[in-house]
Order: structure tokens, then C-alpha cells, then sequence
């Protein structure tokens, strides 16, 4: 604790951010689950810092499970805990490993709607919990958002570099997931629109799953 405390600064917006667990509720449980024992940390220390918000920046779930059950149920799950135990707010990026399609199913070209995770059923658990912070587009769809910290006048953005549209065809998806990044038209538009700051003194930062699409 003194270790902590000593690091205790006054600046600008402290974010903490968390990537890449690959959080596997099917292979461990909640009580030993590294990747959740580790937010969970994060969230107490950063708290402990005063930390104004928590980022994920993508692949939060595992990957190649033969049906979406699972995955949404540690996305859930993982979800529910963190939101339980972290006092800031807490934001999730969508990863190339989180639609469940990326190594086995890319493999196996299995694009079956019973394992892919759409976008609308992300956004039904995931950007849920952002709505209550941040803001996020009226679409059910959309899975990224934006939140204003007021005390420092910043806008941070968090994006979804995984924004391509799936077609469907009888039940199965044809996509270039886990491979391929992009941001939709709406998305674009959507951070367009969102730059046109009504305060001056507001700047911005921006996080997605690509960094160097930022």
C-alpha cells in the first residue's frame, strides 16, 4: 500500500487499461481464473490511484469454441464481476478474437451464425453496461462510444476497429474477422460529429483494438 501511495499523483485523467486476457470461464472458474483475479486487482489498485476510467482493449474472450454459449457467458460473467468491484467506469474494445470466429473457426471455414458472436448480441451485454456512463449510438449494432471527463475536459473515444458488416446467408456468416480491421461509415460519422466539441477546451483520446488505425 505505501508503494502505491507513493506513486499518488495530481494530473490529468488517469486511465488504466487491460488487454488481451482471453478470459476461458469454460477451462477455469470464476474463483481461479487468472484474467479475472487480475482486472479485479487492477480495478483495486487503480482505485486506489483515483483512477477515472478503466479501457479493455480487446479480446476479452477466447476463441474457437463450437458454440457462442460459452463465450457470451464469460463475457457476461467477467462483465458482471468487474462492474461489481470497480468504482470507475469501465469501457470494453472489441478484439479480433471476440466474435469467437478467429483460429478454429477460421480454420475449419465453419462461419456458422450457432458459433459467431454477431454484433447486436456483443452490443446487448457489452455496450449495456457503457451505456451507463457513456455515450453510445442509438443502434443495436454499434459497439463503440465515447465518455466526457469533466474535471479535465477530455472527450476519450473507444472504438471498434471489428466494425464490418457480416452477411448472412441461410445461417452463415461470410466475414474476414480475425484478419481483416475496419471501421464502418456510421462509426466514422459517429466520432465526426462527436469532435465537433461545443467546449474549445476539450481535447481527446482515442483507443480501438488497432492502434495504428488511431
Amino acid at each position: 500500500a505505501a508503494r502505491v501511495q507513493s506513486k499518488q499523483v495530481k494530473r490529468g485523467l488517469t486511465i488504466s487499461f487491460q488487454t488481451d486476457n482471453h478470459t476461458a470461464l469454460e477451462f477455469a472458474s470464476l474463483a481461479t481464473d487468472k484474467s479475472v483475479l487480475n482486472a479485479m486487482q487492477l480495478g483495486y489498485v487503480g482505485d486506489y490511484l483515483g483512477q477515472d476510467l478503466i479501457v479493455h482493449g480487446g479480446d476479452l474472450l477466447t476463441y474457437g469454441c463450437t458454440s457462442k454459449a460459452t463465450p457470451l457467458h464469460s463475457l457476461r460473467t467477467y462483465l458482471n464481476r468487474i462492474y461489481k468491484f470497480a468504482k470507475a467506469p469501465f469501457l470494453v474494445a472489441k478484439g479480433n478474437h471476440d466474435d469467437n470466429c478467429y483460429d478454429a473457426l477460421l480454420t475449419t471455414q465453419n462461419y456458422s451464425t450457432d458459433a459467431l458472436i454477431m454484433p447486436e448480441e456483443w452490443n446487448a451485454i457489452a455496450m449495456q453496461y457503457a451505456k451507463k456512463y457513456a455515450v453510445c449510438p442509438n443502434d443495436g449494432r454499434a459497439n463503440y462510444c465515447y465518455i466526457d471527463n469533466e474535471r479535465t475536459k477530455i472527450r476519450v473515444f473507444v472504438l471498434d476497429s471489428e466494425d464490418f458488416d457480416y452477411h448472412v446467408t441461410n445461417s452463415v456468416a461470410e466475414l474476414n474477422s480475425g484478419t481483416v480491421s475496419a471501421f464502418s461509415n456510421d462509426q466514422l460519422n459517429f466520432v465526426a460529429k462527436a469532435l465537433l466539441f461545443e467546449d474549445n477546451r476539450r481535447s481527446e483520446e482515442r483507443f480501438s483494438r488497432n492502434a495504428e488505425t488511431d
